[in-house]
C-alpha cells in the first residue's frame, strides 16, 4: 500500500489523476440527481428487502383503490416482487417514465388486488429532493478544492480527497437505490462498505499518524473486508440492513480514535485539530447515526417524514466534512482574517444547525405522534424554520426601524463605541467632535442632558487646575463651577440618584466620568437625564466609560494641536515682526550714513555761507545769493534730520512734559495746516500722566499726521487730535501685534474719515522717500520721521485703517515716573558768547575743521587743530595742559572721539568734552558713568549754535575725568 501511495502521489501522475477523478465524480453525481428529478414518483414507500408497504403520503391514506401500509407489494409496473428482490438492476419506472400511472399489484388480507397508482412530478421544494444534489455536491466541492488549490502530496490529504469523493457518490446513489434507477443500488451496495475503511484510515494518519508498525496491517485487512463484505452484499447472501453496521462501526472507530488523541500527550495544534475533528463529526455524524441506531434495534418504532430526516442531515452533516479540512489545513497555514472568519463561521453555522435541528427533531416527533400527514407536516415544518430562522436575523433590523422611526435613533447601543472609532478620524476639530457627541453618540443612547468639560492646570503635568473650558453643553441651565466638579469627581463612574447630589443646581447630573490620559485627569463628561427613565445601569455605564477612554486623547490630541498652531502664529508673528524690524533697520543704517556724510557737506556749505555774510554784509547782491546757498542748506540738513529722526540717530532733547502742553503750543499752527475745509477736533484728557519725548519733536509728529490726513481729504473732512490715560492690563491682539508689553500708557490719537489706506501701501507707509503725492508735492519723509521719533521716544506705534472710512494713527508713550519740571529759557547776548579759552579741535573732514577753526577764533577762542586722534594726542602733549575743551567729531579713522576724550581725561584732569556728529551715537555713552551724558551737537550747525553751545559746556559742563568709568590706561605717545 505504501508503494501504492507513493505512486500516487508523484506530482505529474497525481495532477492527472485527481483532475480525471474531480471530473468523473461530478459526472455520477450529476447524472445521478438529473435521473431523481426527471422521473416522476409513487406516494408510497416499500421495504427493499420484504417489498411489505411501509408509507404512505395522507392524500391516499385509507383509500382502497391506493396501496395502503401493511399490504405486501406483488407487482409494480412491469417487475414483480421476486425479480426486484433478485436483482439489484432492474429499473421499476422501465415504460411508464412518461405516464401518469402504474400497474401496481398488492396482497392485502390474503387478497390480490391490482390498482392503478398515480405518479406524481417531482415538487423541488421539498426538502427530500434538495438534499439528493446538496450533499453529494458538498463532498465534491471539499474534494475538488483540496484538488485544485491544496494539491495533494501526501496520505493525509490522498485519503480525505478519496473519502469525499466516495461519500458523494454513495450519498447520490443512495437516495436511488430504493428505486433500481441507473444502477445506483448497486453503487450505493459496493460504495458504502468502504466507508468504515476509508474513515479508520483517515483517522489514523490525521491530525498526525497513529500506529505507525500496525496501521498498515489493520488498514489492508479494513479495505479488505470492505471488498469482501461488498461482494456479500451483492450477492445478497447478507441481510439487506447490513451496510448500516459499517456505518455504525465506522462512526464508533472514528470516535474511539478521536478519544484516544485527546488522552494522548501531544502539541498544542494536534490537539487543537483533534478537537475540531471531534466536534465536527459528533454533530456531523450525530444524527446519522441515531437514525442507525433506531433501524437496526427499533425497527419501525419511529417514523419520521422524509422531509424532517432530510433536514436534519442539511442541517448538521455538512459540519463534518469541513471540520476535516478545516483542521488539516488550519496548522500549516497563515490564513490571517480567512482563519478568523473561518472561526467565526463555524461558531455561527454550529449553533444555527443544531438550534434548528433540536426544533426540527422536536417538532417531528410531536406531529408524527398526534398523526399529521406528511405533507402538512412538511409545509408546517419548512415554514417553521424559516420564520425561525429569520426571527434572529430580522429582529434587529426591525429594532433599528422602530428606533429610527419612533426615537429618532441610527444605531444600537453596542454599536455606538465602534462608530465613535470610525468617525472620530474625521473630528478634525473641538467643533466636530461636539457635533459627533451630539448628533450622533447621544441620540442614540437617548441621553437628554450632558455636558464636557476640560480642566485648565497651572502648569504641564500639574494636579492643580485653575479654570475649566466648556467643549459643550446639552440642554442645562446653569454651568457648573469648579470646586463642584471636584467634588462630583468623587463620586465618578456609578449611577447618581437626585438626593446624592451635593448642589441642588446640579440634580440634573446622572453620571460623572472622568476623562483621563495616562491616568492624568484632563476633563470630565457630565450625563444627565435619559430616556424613558433617567437610570443608567453598569452595562450602560461601561460601554460610556469606554467612549470617554476614546475621546480623552482626542481632546487631548486637540489642545497640542493648538498649542502648536499658537506656537506657530506666535513665530510667524514675531517672524513678522522680526522682518519688519530688520527691514527697517537696513533702511534707517543707510538713511544714517548717507546724512552722516551729506551733513559733513552742509557743513561746509553752511559754515562757508554765514561767514562769507559776515564779511560781505554790505554788499547785498553777494549776500543776496549767499543767502539762497545758506537757505537751500538750511532746508537740505532740515531732509538729513528727518533721515536721523526716522533711523533713531538723530539728537533728541528729552525732557518730562505734559502732552496736552505740546497739543496746545501748535494748535493755531495746526488750525492753519488743516484749512478751511477741515474740521479740527481736539480733545485732551485732563490729569494725563506726563511722559519723555522731546517736546519739539513730538511737535513735529503731529503736525506731519495732521497735514497726512488733510491730505487724505480732498474734499473736507474731520480730523479728531485726542489725548487721554491708557492701562494696558492684559495681553490684547492690537498689544501683541506691535510688541507692547503690560503697563501705563499716554495715547495720542490722530484719526480722520478720509479715503483710507490700501494693503499695499500700508505696508510701506513707514519707509523713507516712499511717498504716493505727486512729484514735487511730499518727500516721502513725513511718516518715517514720525516713525523714527516715537521709536526713539521708547514708544509704540499702530496703525488702523480702512479704505473709504478713513485711517487711525495711535501712539502709546511710557508714563514717566517723575513730575514735570518748569522750563527756564537762558537768552545769551553776544557778549557772553566770546570766550578766550584754548578748544582743541579734532575732525578728519578738513573743510569742515576749518569752517569750525575760523567760527570759534570769530568768537575770541584760541583754536588748536588736529585731523585725527593721533594728531591730537600730539598737540595736547605740546600744549602744556592749556586745553580747556575737546571739541571733536565722533567718527574717525584710526580712534573714535569717545577713545581720544578717554585718553585725554588721563593727562587733563579739567578737561571738558563737545562731540559734533552727523547722527546720534548712543555708543558715545559707554565711557561714561551712569547718569552722565556728554555733550554733543549735530552737524551742519551755524556760527550761533557752535557758539552757543561752546559757551554752555565751558560754563555748566563737569569735566569728564569725574565721570568716566576708567581713567587709568595712560597717555598714548
Amino acid at each position: 500500500m505504501r508503494r501504492v501511495t507513493d505512486w500516487l502521489l508523484r506530482e505529474k501522475v497525481s495532477d492527472v489523476l485527481w483532475a480525471a477523478l474531480s471530473l468523473l465524480v461530478f459526472l455520477v453525481v450529476v447524472s445521478f440527481f438529473y435521473l431523481g428529478i426527471s422521473l416522476p414518483i409513487i406516494d408510497f414507500r416499500f421495504d427493499q428487502y420484504t417489498c411489505e408497504v411501509n408509507y404512505v403520503s395522507e392524500r391516499w391514506s385509507g383509500i382502497p383503490e391506493h396501496p395502503q401500509i401493511g399490504d405486501t407489494l406483488l407487482q409494480i409496473g412491469d417487475v414483480t416482487s421476486e425479480e426486484f428482490l433478485s436483482s439489484r438492476n432492474i429499473d421499476i419506472y422501465r415504460g411508464y417514465a412518461s405516464e401518469k400511472t402504474m400497474p401496481v399489484v398488492v396482497e392485502r388480507g390474503g387478497e390480490r388486488l391490482e390498482l392503478d397508482v398515480h405518479l406524481s412530478e417531482q415538487r423541488f421544494w421539498r426538502a427530500a429532493v434538495v438534499l439528493r444534489w446538496y450533499l453529494p455536491l458538498i463532498f465534491w466541492l471539499l474534494g475538488t478544492f483540496a484538488v485544485l488549490f491544496l494539491r495533494p502530496r501526501e496520505e493525509r490529504w490522498l485519503v480525505l480527497v478519496a473519502n469525499y469523493y466516495v461519500t458523494a457518490i454513495w450519498v447520490a446513489a443512495g437516495f436511488l437505490s430504493s428505486l433500481r434507477i441507473a444502477y445506483a443500488a448497486v453503487v450505493f451496495h459496493t460504495l458504502i462498505w468502504f466507508f468504515l475503511p476509508l474513515v479508520v484510515h483517515l483517522h489514523l494518519v490525521l491530525p498526525n499518524s497513529l500506529m505507525t508498525k500496525a496501521k498498515n496491517k489493520v488498514l489492508g485487512v479494513a479495505y479488505l473486508g470492505a471488498v469482501v463484505f461488498a461482494v456479500l452484499d451483492f450477492l445478497k447472501i447478507i441481510g439487506g440492513n447490513s451496510y448500516f453496521w459499517a456505518v455504525l462501526l465506522g462512526s464508533i472507530f472514528t470516535i474511539g480514535i478521536l478519544v484516544k488523541r485527546l488522552i494522548d500527550r501531544s502539541s498544542l495544534e494536534v490537539q487543537r485539530a483533534n478537537r475540531l475533528i471531534l466536534f465536527g463529526t459528533i454533530i456531523g455524524l450525530g444524527p446519522l447515526i441515531l437514525l442507525a441506531l433506531i433501524t437496526l434495534f427499533l425497527p419501525g418504532s419511529v417514523v419520521l417524514a422524509d422531509e424532517i430526516v432530510a433536514i436534519m442531515v442539511l442541517l448538521v452533516f455538512p459540519l463534518w466534512p469541513f471540520s476535516y479540512v478545516y483542521a488539516l489545513y488550519r496548522p500549516g497555514a497563515r490564513a490571517g482574517i480567512a482563519e478568523y472568519r473561518a472561526n467565526r463561521f463555524l461558531g455561527a453555522y454550529t449553533f444555527f444547525a443544531v438550534f434548528l435541528l433540536t426544533f426540527a427533531m422536536s417538532f417531528g416527533a410531536i406531529a408524527v405522534t398526534v398523526g399529521v400527514d406528511a405533507d402538512t407536516l412538511a409545509v408546517s415544518l419548512l415554514l417553521s424554520i424559516i420564520f425561525v430562522g429569520l426571527a434572529p436575523i430580522l429582529r434587529i433590523p426591525c429594532q433599528r426601524l422602530i428606533d429610527r422611526v419612533i426615537f429618532g435613533i441610527k444605531y444600537e447601543a453596542n454599536e455606538v463605541v465602534g462608530i465613535f472609532a470610525r468617525r472620530v478620524p474625521a473630528a478634525n476639530s473641538r467643533a466636530a467632535l461636539r457635533n459627533l457627541i451630539l448628533e450622533e453618540i447621544l441620540p442614540t443612547l437617548m441621553i437628554r442632558q450632558s455636558a464636557l468639560y476640560i480642566v485648565v492646570k497651572a502648569e504641564e503635568g500639574s494636579d492643580d487646575w485653575t479654570d475649566i473650558q466648556t467643549i459643550y453643553t446639552q440642554k442645562i441651565d446653569n454651568g457648573i463651577q469648579l470646586e463642584e466638579l471636584r467634588a462630583l469627581l468623587e463620586r465618578s463612574g456609578r449611577y447618581l440618584p437626585p438626593t446624592a447630589l451635593i448642589a441642588t443646581d446640579d440634580d440634573w447630573i446622572r453620571l460623572v466620568i472622568p476623562l483621563a490620559v495616562h491616568d492624568e485627569i484632563i476633563g470630565v463628561w457630565l450625563l444627565g437625564r435619559r430616556d424613558p427613565d433617567d437610570y443608567y445601569p453598569r452595562e450602560d455605564i461601561k460601554l460610556l466609560s469606554s467612549l470617554a477612554g476614546q475621546i480623552a486623547p482626542v481632546i487631548e490630541n486637540f489642545r497640542l494641536v493648538e498649542m502648536a498652531r499658537q506656537e506657530v502664529e506666535e513665530n510667524k508673528k514675531l517672524q513678522k515682526q522680526l522682518l519688519h524690524s530688520q527691514k527697517m533697520e537696513a533702511i534707517g543704517s543707510l538713511s544714517a550714513g548717507v546724512a552722516h556724510d551729506f551733513n559733513n557737506l552742509l557743513s561746509i556749505i553752511l559754515g562757508n555761507s554765514y561767514l562769507l555774510i559776515e564779511d560781505y554784509e554790505d554788499n547785498k547782491e553777494l549776500v543776496g545769493f549767499l543767502g539762497e546757498i545758506r537757505d537751500a542748506g538750511e532746508k537740505a540738513s532740515s531732509l538729513t534730520r528727518q533721515l536721523l529722526t526716522f533711523s533713531r540717530q538723530g539728537t533728541m532733547e528729552v525732557m518730562v512734559v505734559d502732552l496736552n502742553d505740546v497739543v496746545d503750543s501748535i494748535e493755531q499752527m495746526l488750525a492753519v495746516m488743516a484749512g478751511k475745509t477741515v474740521e479740527l477736533d481736539i480733545n485732551l484728557a485732563n490729569d494725563l500722566p506726563a511722559v519723555h519725548v522731546d517736546p519739539d519733536q513730538m511737535s513735529q509728529v503731529i503736525i506731519n499726521l495732521t497735514v497726512n490726513a488733510r491730505d487724505a481729504m480732498s474734499e473736507g473732512g474731520r480730523v479728531r487730535i485726542e489725548t487721554k490715560p491708557f492701562e494696558l492690563s492684559e495681553v490684547t491682539p492690537v498689544a501683541e501685534e506691535i510688541g507692547m508689553p503690560l503697563g501705563s500708557y499716554v495715547l495720542l490719537r490722530v484719526a480722520d474719515n478720509g479715503t483710507g489706506i490700501s494693503p499695499e501701501v500700508r505696508s510701506r507707509i513707514f519707509e523713507p522717500f516712499f511717498t504716493t503725492k505727486e512729484p514735487g508735492k511730499g518727500t516721502g519723509l513725513g511718516l518715517s520721521m514720525v516713525y523714527g521719533i516715537i521709536n526713539q521716544s521708547k514708544g509704540y506705534l499702530h496703525l488702523e485703517t480702512e479704505l473709504g472710512v478713513g485711517t487711525t494713527f495711535n501712539i502709546f508713550l511710557p508714563v514717566a515716573e517723575e513730575d514735570v519740571a518748569p522750563v527756564i529759557e537762558e537768552d545769551l547776548t553776544e557778549e557772553a558768547l566770546l570766550g578766550s579759552e584754548t578748544v582743541l579741535l579734532v575732525e578728519d573732514e578738513e573743510s569742515v575743521r576749518e569752517v569750525a577753526r575760523m567760527i570759534l577764533m570769530g568768537q575770541g577762542y584760541e583754536v588748536l587743530s588736529a585731523g585725527s586722534g593721533g594728531d591730537a594726542l600730539k598737540v595736547a602733549r605740546n600744549s602744556n595742559g592749556a586745553v580747556s575743551l575737546l571739541l571733536t567729531d565722533v567718527i574717525m579713522p584710526e580712534m573714535r572721539g569717545p577713545e581720544l576724550a578717554r585718553q585725554l581725561a588721563a593727562r587733563l584732569p579739567t578737561l571738558k568734552v563737545l562731540y559734533m556728529s552727523g547722527y546720534h551715537d548712543e555708543s558715545v555713552f559707554d565711557d561714561y558713568v551712569e547718569g552722565f551724558r556728554p555733550a554733543m551737537i549735530q552737524k551742519p550747525f551755524s556760527p550761533l549754535d557752535l557758539s552757543r553751545k561752546v559757551r554752555e559746556v565751558l560754563d555748566s559742563h563737569e569735566p569728564i575725568a569725574a565721570n568716566l568709568r576708567d581713567v587709568s590706561r595712560p597717555l598714548a605717545p
